[in-house]
């Protein structure tokens, strides 16, 4: 009785010892833990558009979670390291935020604020003056900032220019607060660089901000006497901005005054059907022309029919008269809308 009772023992003995054996070898101890805030968490700014990137963890991760919101909601965007959010709107700062998970838990956050941009329009309403051998610009900020700050202006001219393109023209920076910059030396040419009868200086203006530079404005302007006397050359880089019932029609002075002050400008909007009435104008004084006034650089037609397609001109005038009125050089147009 006393043996059958040992072996009993023994074998139940056995069987427990056996069984924590294979539970300790079979099934390893867990040692996952919760993530760590996810490190380098970093936003590339683009136009309407900000690139995430982070770097790995400690800790294994399942996947990753990402918020556009402060924190506010999140969206699961699997096991990745890099994320981009795209149609936002350039100039409002967003605070993204990022967290790992995994079976254990869910990380900390990390967290970086940052606001997408593009580069500036182009500047406004450039004017220049001619005085004592001088050329004057003066220049409204762009419309818009691309959603950054403009830090600067920047302006060149044609006889800096370099032969492998406009960026390796020799810029010359302008502070944000001043709008305007003068040439000196400006008398039929500038400083040694003679200007042919019929030629002008081109001059390049643009706004710059933390993305890069804005659209360049080209403006051409001569030295006094660099030709003949006579009527004003038209008004350069003539466009039109067309809105509901009226078309505004935008333009910059022309390169030559005609050695006599520009007394004012003449503009016209006609429908684009009855465009034969310019074409067999004898005399363009008698063309519908508005007087606008010679400090003006833009006017707005007012009245017009949506829809319908219209042609616009500009010239300037002085006590020589007006530049001979040609087609289609100084013809712009447009169509009003809704």
């Amino acid at each position: 009785m006393m043996r059958l009772f040992r072996k009993i023992f023994l074998i139940t003995l056995c069987v427990i010892t056996c069984g924590f054996t294979f539970t300790a070898c079979g099934s390893p101890k867990d040692t996952t833990q919760i993530p760590i805030a996810p490190p380098n968490f970093a936003a590339l700014v683009q136009n309407q558009k900000i690139e995430l990137t982070w770097g790995g963890n400690t800790q294994t991760v399942d996947y990753y979670e990402i918020s556009k919101d402060n924190g506010t909601t999140y969206a699961n965007i699997g096991n990745t390291h890099q994320y981009s959010f795209e149609n936002l709107t350039n100039g409002q700062s967003y605070t993204f935020k990022i967290r790992a998970v995994n079976k254990k838990g869910t990380s900390p956050e990390s967290t970086v604020t940052a606001t997408p941009a593009t580069e500036a329009s182009a500047v406004r309403d450039v004017r220049f003056v001619l005085h004592d051998g001088k050329i004057t610009f003066t220049w409204q900020a762009p419309a818009y900032n691309g959603g950054s700050a403009i830090t600067k202006y920047q302006i060149s001219a044609l006889f800096e220019y370099a032969e492998n393109g406009i960026d390796n023209m020799t810029w010359r920076d302008v502070g944000v607060g001043s709008l305007t910059y003068t040439y000196d030396n400006f008398v039929n040419g500038y400083n040694g660089y003679a200007i042919p009868i019929g030629q002008g200086n081109h001059f390049f203006i643009r706004a710059v901000n933390s993305i890069g530079v804005g659209e360049s404005i080209q403006v051409i302007a001569s030295a006094p006497n660099s030709y003949p006397d006579g009527s004003p050359y038209p008004p350069q880089d003539i466009w039109t901005i067309a809105g509901h019932n009226q078309i505004t029609l935008n333009w910059i002075q022309p390169i030559f005054d005609g050695n006599s002050p520009i007394l004012g400008y003449k503009v016209m909007c006609i429908p684009t059907s009855n465009l034969n009435i310019v074409q067999d104008a004898i005399n363009p004084n008698e063309l519908p022309w508005i007087d606008v006034a010679s400090t003006a650089r833009t006017y707005t037609f007012t009245g017009l029919e949506d829809g319908t397609e219209y042609s616009l001109y500009v010239l300037a005038w002085n006590t020589l008269g007006i530049y001979e009125l040609t087609l289609p050089s100084m013809l712009k147009k447009a169509t009003p809308c809704c």
